[in-house]
């Protein structure tokens, strides 16, 4: 403001040219104070929250390739939430013909291959990330070479389409189903989600 003051005692306040002068002189000052201000400000915050995080990619991000070539997508919308008896289903059904090869739907790590009165010749599969479990039924038989803590990488063959366990013999088929995982959870443990809206569209 002393500045100021020294300045205006060169104009003569009382004609226009004066006050537009220093009116235009007070402006700048007014701005210059703001620009500072808000440069200050934004140091400040950045300061105290760090630069913006970049965002991370992850599984539930990304699509799933569909796991079976050639494979009938026709009602498996609704798989999901159909009931068998007392229960749902939490699971899709794909159909196809004995022996069609199953696909890895995803970078991952062979958890466990499994051999059940329900589930037949299957495997549990964990996601890159670990978050998801993508597990396969009624295989036919397996694809050689797997072993429990094998990498998988997605579109690798893991078995071929069947009906063991409780599946018709008349009627092959995958029955795929997720589970997303907490910290330290087995994939059986896990929280069934509806696979379905996660495998990519189909090729036109």
């Amino acid at each position: 403001m002393t500045r100021i003051r020294e300045m205006s005692r060169h104009f003569d306040l009382s004609t226009c040219s004066g006050a537009f002068r220093l009116g235009l002189l007070l402006g700048a000052g007014l701005s210059a104070a703001l620009f500072s201000f808000v440069l200050w400000r934004s140091k400040r915050d950045t300061f105290r929250t760090g630069p913006p995080s970049k965002p991370t990619v992850t599984q539930s991000a990304g699509l799933l390739l569909f796991p079976v070539s050639g494979g009938s997508r026709s009602g498996i919308e609704s798989g999901f939430r159909e009931l068998r008896g007392d229960r749902r289903h939490e699971a899709v059904d794909i159909f196809a013909d004995r022996g069609t090869p199953v696909l890895a739907v995803s970078d991952g790590s062979l958890a466990r291959l499994s051999n059940s009165r329900q589930g037949g010749k299957g495997l549990y599969q964990r996601s890159a990330t670990g978050e998801f479990c993508y597990y396969y039924a009624h295989f036919d038989r397996y694809a050689d070479g797997l072993e429990q803590g094998r990498l998988l990488a997605r579109g690798q063959i893991v078995g071929y389409v069947g009906s063991t366990g409780n599946a018709s013999v008349n009627a092959p088929h995958l029955h795929f189903a997720v589970f997303r995982l907490a910290a330290g959870q087995r994939c059986a443990e896990g929280k069934p989600v509806d696979p379905f809206p996660l495998f990519e569209p189909m090729e036109e």
